[in-house]
């Protein structure tokens, strides 16, 4: 249009252009590996801020994929952004890549076997089963590798350490069975056993226990071929198998050779004494494999002297009221052979014998003084093999007998000696210089535990002298007579008591004195043949004791 209004038009082409590119923004992330240590990411992971005022075409990143390789290391990653006109722009962002995934741990039960020195070991290649980690494996530890027999009895769990390249770690259990399979080393015995009869034969009788090994030293002996020995055996020498196991069942084998000999050594509790002077010299054997057991005594020492003894004596202490009783098997003819009593080893000490010779003369020595003279009595007793001695109270009475199983009356004395005293076999030889050897068997003792009995006299004094109170017939089969003095009818005006025992002390009959009586017959027909005591007793007075034998 002109300045006076005129007008005319044309036509023209305006082309616009987008020439600005996008705004590319990136961002930095970490990124985490799967099970299979790998790891992808999209461009939006890391261009999610990028703007164009005409609108985003696409965005692309160069690195989309990731691996266990770049755990550790930011990897630098650039995003293209394109817009809807075709302009593009780039930012870069790094990506840190990261493995948290703990490694499969997979383990497996394992049996262990001990060694000579009794320990084993495992590694982690016993326990591992297979144990996987996408990015790898860098560490396999055990918490337990060493074992030993301690572990015999019980599995032991072991827990398996397994450590990826990256420091994740997981665990898992096993057992370990320790086994032992070998067996003990047997060293067996080269040995000499002394049997007092028939003999099981001990571990120790074969086998060496200080050279015989083991790993876990528990081995024993669980077998003996043959273990009993007997008397019929003596003098032989024999290979006996013994088997040796250990705590797990292994076994082994060793032969010990055994010499079997009797041991004639007294048994206990008797023990040899020599009394006074032993002269040639006094020997003691006990042969427990005679049947029956005996005693053997060679009696050097000469038994002359009154004032002292001169005995071989095989004896023991025993205490209270006891019986003792034994056959003579043989004797020399010179000597004696038999029991004795004494209150102790001195040659001089209060004693009581009783002797055989096997003939028909028994012998009684007794000595109720200390160091006094003794008494020597002879006694005609027709096959005097059984001799028998029993103590009740400070009363000792002697016995024979041809059977050993009745016995006959010999003698008997008081003889008062301390509660315990020695009790044994005695024999002795008549000549000087000469041996005498006796054989003893059928030992046989009853008591010997039990205080003594309170017999009358043990414990009183006797009545005096003075009031004259006396016995017959002695010995009596029927009859006895108590006569009393013009001193003791005095003394009947106060309670008088008569009691009669028997040799062992006991009670038969009680009878009371009512009135002065001068004598008392007392019939003791009934009585079997033996020893008694008849003890009057009045009021304020000493009891009197009177003894008898009733006779066959």
């Amino acid at each position: 249009t002109d300045n006076n209004g005129n007008s005319s038009s044309c036509n023209a082409t305006v082309t616009v252009e987008d020439n600005v590119p996008p705004m590319a923004v990136c961002q930095n992330i970490t990124v985490q590996l799967g099970d299979m240590g790998t790891a992808s990411i999209t461009s939006n992971d890391i261009g999610g801020g990028t703007t164009d005022a005409c609108g985003i075409s696409f965005l692309m990143i160069d690195i989309d994929d990731f691996s266990c390789d770049d755990v550790g290391s930011d990897v630098e990653v650039t995003l293209m952004a394109i817009d809807v006109n075709s302009n593009v722009s780039n930012c870069t962002a790094f990506v840190t890549v990261e493995d948290n995934v703990a490694p499969a741990a997979f383990c497996k039960d394992w049996t262990a076997y001990l060694e000579q020195n009794g320990l084993t070991s495992i590694d982690v290649g016993n326990i591992n089963a297979g144990s996987t980690d996408a990015c790898g494996i860098f560490d396999l530890s055990l918490d337990q590798t060493e074992f030993s027999c301690d572990n015999l009895e019980e599995p032991v769990t072991v827990t398996l350490t397994v450590t990826d390249v990256n420091g994740n770690s997981s665990t898992c259990t096993a057992r370990v069975f320790v086994e032992d399979e070998l067996a003990p080393d047997p060293v067996c015995l080269t040995n000499t056993i002394y049997i007092t009869g028939n003999y099981e034969l001990e571990d120790t009788d074969v086998l060496d226990f200080g050279a015989t090994t083991d790993n876990c030293n528990d081995f024993f002996v669980s077998a003996i071929d043959a273990a009993t020995i007997t008397c019929l055996d003596e003098g032989e020498t024999f290979e006996v198998p013994v088997t040796v196991s250990d705590g797990s069942g292994n076994t082994a084998n060793c032969t010990a050779t055994i010499t079997v000999e009797v041991d004639n050594s007294l048994p206990e509790p008797w023990a040899s004494a020599d009394i006074g002077n032993p002269g040639t010299g006094n020997t003691y054997q006990f042969d427990p494999c005679n049947q029956p057991p005996v005693f053997t005594v060679e009696a050097g020492a000469a038994n002359n002297s009154l004032g002292s003894d001169n005995i071989a004596f095989i004896g023991q202490e025993l205490c209270g009221d006891v019986q003792i009783t034994v056959k003579v098997e043989s004797i020399t003819p010179n000597g004696y052979a038999g029991l004795m009593m004494r209150e102790t080893d001195d040659p001089g000490s209060k004693m009581v014998g009783l002797y055989s010779n096997l003939t028909n003369i028994v012998r009684w020595e007794t000595r109720t003084v200390t160091d006094a003279n003794k008494s020597v009595n002879f006694f005609n007793k027709p096959l005097p093999y059984w001799l028998r001695l029993q103590r009740q109270g400070n009363w000792i009475t002697a016995l024979y007998s041809y059977n050993g199983v009745g016995f006959s009356f010999v003698t008997a004395q008081q003889v008062p000696m301390e509660a315990c005293i020695e009790i044994g076999l005695a024999a002795y030889s008549n000549i000087p210089g000469e041996t005498a050897t006796a054989v003893f068997s059928n030992v046989g003792i009853q008591g010997g535990e039990a205080p003594l009995a309170i017999l009358p006299g043990n414990s009183v004094e006797p009545g005096s002298v003075s009031r004259n109170i006396s016995l017959f017939p002695n010995p009596t089969r029927a009859m006895v007579t108590l006569e009393f003095g013009p001193e003791a009818v005095s003394d009947q005006d106060n309670q008088t008591t008569v009691r009669l025992r028997n040799e062992l002390g006991q009670l038969i009959e009680v009878r009371q004195i009512e009135e002065p009586i001068e004598r008392m017959d007392w019939d003791v027909s009934q009585l079997s043949p033996g020893l008694y005591f008849i003890e009057v007793f009045t009021e304020g007075q000493a009891p009197q004791l009177l003894r008898f034998v009733r006779a066959e």
